[in-house]
């Protein structure tokens, strides 16, 4: 039965994402994992959770990242708005947690109603930088001028080392190959960073909403999620073949399938008892400075 009350105070469970209410039977979220789920209702919202005590029934991946993931997943796999619970802390005492959702139900509501018909969409996209041989017209004005101005650099420390060569064939030329390496890489660099640049533009146009995580290697130009309408996902296949012919055919790019708003959406409940915990660790913080002034 789903449990809207407040008396299950003690009671721990893992929380996994706010959904619709209307949205979710009680037994279906339990068919999801095996019946090991349940909701916790607060009028138009609703709360998946798992019991923190239940037997496991694939070991610690239970109560892992990944089983999280899985779950998270499951809920958004037919297209209904899902509010990712970050996997982060021990479990949650679920009074604290049907408070958290009342207090909360309002803004809960309308972030699921910003998300309906819209999923995330993971892009990453890698260059081979000895085949990015054009630009085309589309690149921003700031990255374009680097590109230029490192890549006239490069050409005139090649210049300047076939005249050295032609000048005195038995010069040493280690300074002047040092400088046109310098000046090839920083080209290289300026066209990733316009590549970049232009990918993330182009496909911004298509999302509503879009976010960029650090690159993890080196050859790696974009690695991004985007919020997207679901009937928009034609024209965002569209952007990343556009991307994908940027440089010379440098580009290779790669999407993930429809999957929850991890990006943009997930969330951290912030329940009475933590509130309390944290202005009590503010009071002490609070005495400890007023006792050292007093010392001093």
């Amino acid at each position: 039965m789903t449990r809207t009350d407040l008396s299950a105070a003690g009671v721990s469970c893992l929380p996994f994402a706010v959904v619709r209410a209307r949205d979710w039977s009680e037994p279906v979220v339990a068919s999801l994992a095996g019946g090991a789920l349940r909701l916790l209702s607060a009028g138009e919202v609703a709360l998946v959770v798992g019991d923190a005590e239940a037997p496991a029934r694939n070991g610690a991946a239970r109560s892992g990242l990944l089983f999280h993931e899985l779950v998270v997943e499951r809920l958004a796999r037919g297209g209904r708005p899902v509010a990712p619970l970050a996997p982060v802390g021990p479990p949650a005492d679920e009074a604290a947690l049907c408070a958290w959702l009342e207090a909360a139900s309002a803004s809960l509501r309308e972030a699921l109603e910003r998300l309906d018909g819209r999923c995330e969409i993971g892009v990453l996209a890698w260059w081979d930088r000895t085949r990015a041989t054009a630009l085309d017209d589309s690149a921003p004005g700031a990255a374009a001028d680097a590109y230029d101005r490192a890549l006239a650099a490069s050409f005139a420390q090649q210049a300047r080392l076939r005249t050295r060569v032609r000048r005195d064939p038995s010069a040493s030329t280690f300074l002047p190959r040092r400088e046109l390496r310098a000046g090839e890489a920083a080209a290289a660099d300026a066209c990733a960073v316009w590549l970049a640049t232009a990918a993330h533009e182009r496909l911004s146009q298509v999302a509503e909403l879009g976010r960029v995580a650090s690159p993890p290697a080196a050859d790696v130009l974009l690695d991004a999620a985007y919020l997207v309408r679901r009937d928009r996902l034609a024209a965002l296949d569209a952007a990343i073949a556009g991307v994908a012919a940027l440089g010379g055919g440098a580009v290779t790019v790669r999407r993930s399938g429809p999957r929850a708003a991890w990006a943009f959406a997930t969330l951290r409940p912030f329940t009475r008892a933590d509130r309390t915990a944290a202005a009590g660790r503010g009071a002490e913080r609070g005495a400890e400075r007023g006792a050292t002034r007093e010392a001093s």
